[in-house]
């Protein structure tokens, strides 16, 4: 929305003089998600905070965590793999922003922004789709082929890879590859879209189409 809204106002046009499209494309994304993250361990730190207050209060001195998640969930949970399952968050929502860069860079104006956005939508669902059908088979088995696709598949990777380190099927080398090959991803999708943005920010006519923007 932010993309499309200044190319529909021309506020670009004076941002690209003295400002390279990648830059202005990594600063907007990394902007947004600065406050996303801040959102979501605000949330978190609150969930936690409340969970302690409960279970002071409660007859059975029990946190409702510990009542309602499986006990054997809990004996995962240490600081390398929380860090590592918010660093995979954030690469994931830094994978998404940029595909939503991409569809905004496609659109020229705001009227046409749900056009623009169905190829995002799409393809966040594949991810979605890919990501619970792994689940389900991870957790009835141990790691088939489909399951190490999943893991690794930079659209399902976010959805699947935090979970799975969290109930120890995981190792350190599978999420070291997944790390890597999304942000091998991401760089290669900030370019791309960066080369986009340029060569479309004057574009006027009809939303472009996947095959044209390789083209």
């Amino acid at each position: 929305t932010s993309i499309v809204t200044e190319k529909s106002t021309r506020v670009v046009e004076y941002l690209l003089i003295t400002v390279k499209p990648l830059a202005l494309m990594i600063g907007k994304v990394f902007a947004m998600l600065a406050a996303t993250m801040l959102q979501m361990l605000a949330m978190v730190a609150a969930l936690f905070i409340s969970n302690k207050i409960s279970a002071a209060y409660s007859p059975a001195n029990r946190d409702l965590l510990s009542q309602l998640l499986p006990g054997d969930l809990f004996g995962n949970i240490n600081i390398l793999n929380m860090f590592l399952c918010i660093l995979l968050v954030f690469l994931g929502l830094v994978f998404y922003a940029v595909l939503a860069g991409l569809a905004g860079a496609t659109v020229s104006r705001l009227e046409e922004i749900n056009e623009g956005l169905i190829l995002f939508t799409l393809v966040s669902l594949v991810g979605v789709y890919i990501g619970l059908g792994a689940a389900g088979a991870l957790m009835k088995s141990s790691t088939s082929a489909f399951v190490t696709f999943a893991l690794l598949f930079p659209l399902s990777t976010p959805f699947l890879m935090p979970g799975a380190i969290l109930v120890g099927k995981a190792n350190l080398l599978l999420v070291a590859i997944a790390v890597i090959l999304l942000l091998a991803f991401i760089v290669i999708l900030f370019r791309f879209v960066a080369r986009i943005y340029e060569t479309l920010i004057l574009h006027n006519g009809n939303t472009i189409k996947l095959k044209e923007l390789f083209k």
